[in-house]
């Protein structure tokens, strides 16, 4: 059974904003550059072994709102939550 998998995904015009955001910025590519090439990197590897793997953006009002809706910490935990969900409601409202 292949399994998808959502990765947090930012538009180059939004990283800024969502730097500014993030409370572990600093364990992120201060560019978006920097940071698309290691996602790419990672989107590859995921669908080596067999994973789908889905681009899911986030728009830094709608992610702030929805971390502060879970009182969530507005972190790596936080984005790989919310792609995992919009994955999940995607397949989900397939079936």
């Amino acid at each position: 059974q292949v399994r998808a998998i959502g990765i947090p995904w930012y538009r180059r015009e939004d990283y800024p904003r969502l730097l500014a955001l993030f409370a572990d910025a600093a364990a992120l590519p201060r560019t978006w550059d920097e940071w698309h090439q290691r996602a790419e990197q990672l989107r590859g590897e995921r669908e080596a072994r067999g994973a789908i793997a889905e681009r899911v953006m986030l728009d830094p009002d709608e992610f702030a709102g929805w971390c502060v809706l879970r009182g969530l910490r507005i972190d790596n935990d936080a984005r790989k939550r919310f792609a995992a969900e919009a994955v999940a409601a995607k397949h989900r409202n397939r079936s």
